[in-house]
């Protein structure tokens, strides 16, 4: 199915097109993010919409609490990924009967890569998870089990 080959634009991904666009590089002298990362034929978009749940990566959630009430300001169950030491669900019923849900997936980083050294200092370790959607109105946080938390320690 073509939604396996769908992937969201981060702000880390997104970074690339706004300094390029901020030096004045031509568009036509960039390569589509698909290359750059060397995953041809999958879709980047910065948003998308799938069986009634948005898909967004969540810098715009409005600070660390921002991501609860996520569902509420777009009007359809949304589910993100931006706070890399978040992972869950919340779920609001709407005026209109409708249950719809806010879902934080955590990430899927290594904090001992050199790209996530501005994060050295921070208090907070990643949430490793994933999300499953069971529909517009239900789904399913799944944190990993850390009981070997190695690959997330900052030594």
């Amino acid at each position: 199915s073509d939604v396996y080959k769908r992937q969201v634009i981060g702000n880390h991904d997104s970074l690339l097109i706004k300094r390029s666009k901020l030096g004045n590089i031509p568009d036509e002298w960039m390569k589509p993010i698909d290359e750059i990362y060397g995953l041809d034929g999958i879709d980047f978009q910065e948003e998308y919409i799938i069986d009634d749940v948005l898909l967004i990566h969540g810098e715009a959630a409005g600070g660390k609490s921002g991501w609860q009430d996520m569902c509420r300001k777009t009007g359809l169950s949304t589910v993100f990924g931006h706070y890399h030491s978040i992972g869950g669900i919340r779920y609001h019923q709407m005026r209109d009967q409708r249950t719809l849900f806010s879902m934080c997936v955590g990430c899927g980083i290594d904090v001992k890569k050199y790209a996530f050294e501005y994060a050295k200092g921070s208090p907070d370790l990643p949430v490793i998870g994933a999300g499953i959607i069971y529909g517009p109105n239900r789904a399913y946080f799944e944190p990993f089990d850390w009981t070997d938390r190695k690959n997330t320690r900052r030594n």
